[in-house]
């Protein structure tokens, strides 16, 4: 760091005096040396700020943190540019001091540089290294400083504190290229100026970190539909296996077996499911064949045989209840399971068949039809999506591949309207909750097949089903399904808004179940964050008494997701109009803030510091808006 420095100094100091030969000049040269080295300093931290702006890499990588400049080897006078050279590559002359906007404008584009498979809080430490540096120029307020409002530093991310340095860092600490700490440190010498960004650009930096909170890991997770207990508790296949017609083998066996045995054994399978045989015996062979399907080797086995093309044979022709559930169930778990599937599957008309199932009369058979087609349509739109995704990242070379797995899996339009009616009251409870969780989990790729499902009449059967269903499970995962949607579509934000106001979002803020709390929470963050002047303003005129106590209520007792997201809708509302902060210190905000520094919760302290930046960022906004109130008051005073 900044000893690397001082070493080179007495270096040349001691050269100059040994060639001169003048031992009463040595004091001098060695001031003269140090004050060279610090001026190379301050135009290499030039140089380095011209090469990040227009997209140079000059300094290299170091410490493992790209653009980070080590200060141990500054260039000497000889191999340093020219001012011309800076200039030829756009730059500023190493004289030249960076104005204000323009350390703000790089900063915002350096932030906008942040590598893309980082997490939030890497990508803060990474951004706080690549953040121009170099004093602004002085101005009126640096020769006549005003008391500042907070101490420095305190409010500001770590990403502002690296351009918001304590102004009494000396210039010793300065000449040095370190913050006091003897040049070493994890900051690579780095010199800090003496002054921040300007407020707009520090509003910027506050909103762009609520935008990358917003979305949390756990808003987008998928589970399983078949074998879900959280929608049903299914109970394990029994069977008989001395009425088997033929051995039965275990998972590992089969598995273990030669390609001609395991082949034999299939078709023992096979014939004893569709020859002429007692349903009985037919379902007493499904119900063994379902051990079977509950492994992924042998699941990408078994659905890949003709087995399965003949289990969608059957389940088209058959009309008795226990076959058709024995049948749909042995499907699902082989769709549960496997990885993946042949386009001869596709070719069967299995997604035709199942869509007919949900039209049946028993609700178990519904049931079964409704999780089995809910993991093929997932199984497709995740093979879409990720085809989808390959060709864009392939330039559109692989624009062959996605028609043809789009032409593989062909799903009318029945099929989303027949899934749709799902949703409508007076359905069963389960069956309903599958449909649900099946929109769910392709909500959560967004893209076409998201667009499917978002409609109107979806929309409303979703709201309905969160205020309304008895299951706590049921309402949480229609409430997660709505917050999905509205994120891979404005118009069902919009909708739910315009149509249901916020009243609908407090009610699922008081809602005991975590789940719909979340997403009640992700939908009001959206509206406030996303929507138009007029949208905003209706939610600004909302009565603060129904929502502020909910707010303070999830920070009280909620988990920290839910306590980070409320800390966002907070800033949010904050930044909507001052009187929503006005309002909330009269509450218990102030305490419960200051309890929760102390949480080590990674996603919630993130979430405060966006709470406490944007706070920090309004108090200038407050005391102008104060003063020009008591200005107009002395004026009217005056004239009366």
């Amino acid at each position: 760091g900044g000893g690397g420095g001082e070493a080179t100094a007495a270096e040349e100091a001691a050269d100059e005096e040994e060639i001169v030969g003048d031992p009463g000049a040595a004091s001098a040269a060695a001031a003269a040396a140090a004050e060279q080295t610090a001026a190379l300093e301050e135009d290499e931290r030039h140089q380095q700020y011209a090469g990040d702006t227009h997209g140079g890499t000059h300094g290299g990588t170091h410490g493992g943190t790209p653009w980070a400049t080590s200060q141990q080897h500054l260039p000497r006078e000889s191999d340093r540019p020219s001012s011309s050279g800076f200039a030829s590559l756009g730059g500023r002359p190493p004289s030249a001091e960076p104005t204000a906007e323009e350390a703000a404008a790089a900063a915002v584009a350096a932030y906008d540089k942040r590598p893309a498979n980082q997490s939030p809080h890497e990508q803060q430490q990474s951004q706080s290294t690549c953040l121009p540096e170099g004093p602004p120029p002085p101005t009126r307020e640096a020769a006549h400083p005003l008391p500042a409002a907070t101490p420095p530093g305190v409010g500001l991310s770590r990403r502002s504190r690296v351009v918001a340095a304590p102004a009494e860092q000396t210039a010793e600490q300065t000449a040095r290229g370190g913050s006091g700490d003897g040049g070493g440190g994890g900051d690579g010498g780095m010199s800090y100026p003496s002054s921040g960004i300007t407020p707009a650009s520090a509003e910027l930096l506050a909103a762009v970190d609520i935008a990358e909170l917003m979305n949390h890991a756990s808003d987008s997770q998928v589970k399983p539909i078949v074998l879900n207990r959280r929608i049903e508790i299914v109970a394990e296949p029994h069977f008989d296996p001395d009425a088997l017609p033929f051995a039965p083998l275990t998972i590992a066996d089969m598995l273990a077996a030669p390609q001609a045995e395991l082949e034999a054994f299939l078709t023992q399978i096979y014939r004893s499911v569709a020859h002429s045989s007692p349903i009985n015996e037919k379902v007493n062979t499904l119900a063994y064949f379902e051990t079977l399907c509950c492994d992924t080797a042998s699941a990408n086995v078994l659905i890949n045989s003709s087995l399965m093309t003949l289990f969608v044979r059957m389940l088209r022709a058959s009309k008795a209840p226990t076959l058709r559930i024995r049948l749909t169930s042995s499907m699902g778990l082989l769709l549960r399971h496997a990885t993946y599937i042949t386009e001869e599957l596709a070719a069967s008309g299995v997604v035709t068949v199942l869509t007919e199932c949900l039209k049946d009369k028993n609700e178990r058979v519904r049931r079964r039809a409704m999780a089995t087609l809910g993991e093929l349509l997932f199984y497709i739109a995740t093979q879409q999506h990720e085809a989808t995704e390959a060709a864009q990242r392939a330039g559109g070379a692989g624009g062959t591949a996605v028609n043809a797995a789009a032409a593989a899996w062909q799903v009318p339009a029945s099929t989303v309207g027949t899934v749709t009616r799902m949703l409508r009251a007076g359905e069963d409870e389960v069956a309903q909750h599958y449909a649900v969780k099946t929109i769910e989990n392709i909500m959560s790729h967004g893209g076409e097949w998201a667009a499917k499902f978002a409609s109107q009449e979806v929309t409303a059967a979703l709201v309905t089903i969160m205020t309304g269903a008895k299951l706590e499970q049921l309402r949480g995962t229609a409430a997660s399904t709505l917050a999905r949607a509205a994120r891979s579509s404005p118009a069902v934000l919009q909708m739910v808004l315009d149509r249901y106001g916020i009243k609908l979002l407090v009610t699922g803020l008081r809602d005991p179940s975590p789940k719909v709390q979340q997403a009640a929470l992700n939908l009001l963050n959206r509206g406030l964050g996303d929507l138009g002047a007029r949208a905003r303003a209706a939610l600004a005129a909302e009565d603060k008494s129904a929502l502020l106590p909910t707010l303070v209520a999830l920070l009280e007792r909620g988990s920290a997701v839910l306590r980070g997201k409320t800390l966002l809708t907070l800033a949010l509302l904050f930044r909507l109009h001052h009187r929503w902060l006005l309002a909330a210190c009269g509450t218990k905000l102030l305490p419960l803030v200051d309890r929760l520094q102390k949480d080590k919760e990674q996603y919630l302290q993130l979430c405060l510091e966006a709470l406490v930046n944007t706070v920090v960022t309004l108090v200038p906004k407050v005391n102008e808006a104060i003063l020009a109130e008591v200005d107009r008051l002395a004026v009217g005073s005056h004239r009366s």
